[in-house]
């Protein structure tokens, strides 16, 4: 799922203000929060090689700052640069030994490599004494794990747990319509999503599952209903308009799929112009 965020003038400037000086080899030095800002920009347009080139920037001026080595190897774990993430995991343990966030994508890594028992050893380990919000994290990371064992039943099951703890925590809304798709759970999806919108109605996520959940069981006018909340409730969740405007069309209710491109393209100016 796609949230696009409109980007004001003086960050568009700032990246490219860091693009001209990136080509003539003059970036000089950066505060970190706006390293972080070009990161999180470039990952957001899956320029993925581009945010990693921004990090090893970053981690010359900060080389002893832990949240870089960590943003590095999820992005090399993206890249599926495998055994380069466990490396700068293994830099990063050294810079920062109790960071938890660490532990969790050693676990990634090592699903990828499918070596679950391992994968699951660690996030074991790391469940004990956990909070809230890293007990959700962990969830999110065996759900990474039983994707790859191809575990789709455990694997929605995990991010079920998640999301009934946090429903605000995006990867884990965004993972469990995923888990659905492969699991065709899409029943037990509709029903989740349900429960989680009569507790917080506001959710935009929520209700964009629940609209997918409602296609795959052919409730379209359900679906396009729970679609439109989804971004009345989030303005600018461009995928939201798009997905209902299709069902609209699939259904041939093209006056409405119309208004709904023109409500798209006048709220999302200048994202879509």
């Amino acid at each position: 799922m796609e949230n696009k965020i409109k980007r004001d003038t003086a960050f568009i400037n700032l990246v490219s203000d860091f693009e001209s000086r990136f080509e003539q080899g003059e970036v000089g030095y950066l505060e970190e929060k706006i390293f972080f800002q070009l990161i999180e920009y470039y990952e957001d347009e899956y320029l993925y090689e581009k945010s990693l080139e921004v990090v090893d920037i970053a981690l010359q001026q900060y080389k002893y700052r832990s949240d870089f080595y960590i943003v590095k190897a999820r992005l090399q774990l993206n890249l599926n640069k495998i055994d380069a993430g466990l490396e700068t995991l293994r830099i990063a343990e050294n810079v920062a030994p109790f960071e938890r966030e660490i532990g969790i994508l050693k676990a990634r890594a090592y699903a990828f490599k499918k070596q679950f028992d391992l994968a699951q050893e660690i996030l074991q380990d790391l469940s004990l004494g956990a909070t809230k919000s890293d007990f959700v994290d962990i969830l999110i990371a065996e759900s990474f794990v039983y994707e790859h064992m191809k575990d789709f039943d455990a694997m929605y099951n995990a991010l079920a747990t998640a999301v009934a703890h946090d429903c605000r925590n995006e990867e884990a809304m965004e993972r469990i319509w995923i888990s659905v798709e492969l699991s065709r759970r899409y029943e037990d999806s509709v029903e989740l999503h349900k429960s989680i919108i009569n507790n917080d109605p506001y959710n935009y996520q929520a209700w964009y599952n629940l609209g997918h959940g409602y296609i795959c069981i052919g409730e379209y006018e359900k679906a396009i209903e729970a679609l439109e909340y989804s971004f009345i409730v989030n303005p600018e969740f461009e995928s939201a308009y798009l997905d209902c405007a299709d069902i609209c069309r699939e259904i041939r209710n093209f006056e409405r799929a119309l208004e709904i491109y023109v409500e798209a393209n006048t709220k999302l100016d200048p994202i879509m112009n």
